[in-house]
């Protein structure tokens, strides 16, 4: 059995709702937890504590309840526990004696971008070793694939920024692994570490104005079969307020959210998840996306434009980056309505339904 096929074995299991599987006479077998939450499995782990506290200690909830929970949880796990409580199924899996490795599954929300993320540890040591992303729908398989590109340009163009190393894509771009970025995750709070961060990413020689970025958002109104009358009404309304003078384009991460962000010794900011990334993007952009995502998810009372304006952190970024105050509400409209007209993006549709809305809130 493959290293692949192991991985697979314990999905299905899960996936299944199957503890009980039937392994060759004489193998040897490992045992998992399969933890769920509210949308199905979200964690499979070793039942060996030591293998699998190294990759959970690093990750966190950002609710309080759920904070609470997990270091419930994390508590039982350590001390062998995990199995007493209700809902947490039991799997099993063979060895594989050459590769002493042992997986850590992270299962995405179910959808049409749904993959697993795969932290492998040592057994000899309990590290975390790579990381092994694999498409469980269709249009992850694209993401993979994307980001296998964008990682690959940053190992040649942007080694400073510490980034995940591609080291494997599988021919049919079904899976894809990296190296292991260490790190606790970033906080909600946007710090001067974030803002140090973005401003280290490289500009290009390429420049445009607001007023051409408008047009194209006009461009991808028109062609966009998905929205209707009063959808492109809306949208056009919102273009008419797009302008503004030349931009420098930028490398943009595209998904620039705490859960994606790691603190590494000395506060420094290192980024994983780049399958959104654009190293033509515009400036203020993954600014944008960590105030608009924040809110969505977790039902910020103030709007973000606000934050945006009156975040000092964020007019120290608009002055190294020699953008005028003034051109902060175009550039958010610009994330705005490319962010909802972009078929292609990786969003849900439920956060492009909230973008709408908050264009509608603007115009």
């Amino acid at each position: 059995m493959s290293q692949f096929e192991y991985i697979q074995t314990l999905l299905k299991q899960a996936l299944d709702g199957k503890s009980a599987v039937t392994l060759p006479v004489g193998s040897k077998s490992r045992s998992f937890y399969c933890i769920s939450g509210n949308k199905g499995p979200r964690w499979i782990i070793p039942a060996n504590p030591s293998l699998g506290l190294t990759v959970l200690r690093n990750w966190q909830p950002y609710n309080f309840a759920s904070k609470m929970q997990w270091q419930i949880l994390l508590k039982l796990y350590r001390y062998g526990l995990l199995a007493r409580m209700s809902g947490i199924l039991q799997l099993q899996a063979m060895t594989k004696p050459d590769k002493p490795e042992v997986p850590v599954i992270y299962i995405g929300t179910p959808g049409s971008q749904q993959k697993a993320v795969i932290t492998m540890v040592s057994e000899e040591t309990g590290e975390a070793v790579r990381v092994i992303k694999t498409a469980m729908a269709g249009g992850a398989r694209a993401s993979i694939q994307r980001e296998a590109v964008v990682l690959k340009e940053l190992a040649e163009s942007a080694p400073h920024l510490n980034t995940p190393v591609l080291l494997e894509l599988a021919a049919d771009g079904t899976w894809a692994s990296q190296s292991v970025i260490l790190g606790r995750l970033s906080g909600r709070k946007l710090t001067h570490a974030h803002i140090n961060w973005l401003l280290h990413l490289p500009k290009t020689e390429k420049t445009t104005t607001l007023d051409e970025q408008g047009q194209n958002i006009r461009e991808l109104i028109v062609d966009n079969p998905f929205m209707d009358k009063r959808m492109k009404q809306l949208m056009n309304r919102a273009v008419e307020k797009i302008i503004g003078p030349t931009v420098t384009l930028v490398l943009v991460h595209g998904d620039f959210a705490p859960w994606n962000l790691k603190i590494q010794p000395g506060k420094v900011i290192a980024a994983i998840d780049w399958e959104e990334g654009n190293f033509s993007g515009l400036p203020l952009w993954d600014l944008c996306h960590f105030f608009y995502m924040q809110h969505y998810l977790f039902r910020g009372k103030t709007a973000p434009v606000v934050l945006l304006q009156n975040n000092p952190l964020v007019a120290r970024y608009l002055e190294l980056m020699e953008i005028s105050p003034d051109d902060l509400a175009p550039l958010v409209l610009i994330y705005l309505l490319q962010t909802i007209a972009d078929r292609d993006s990786a969003i849900s549709e439920q956060y492009r339904t909230y973008l709408i809305k908050q264009v509608e809130t603007t115009v």
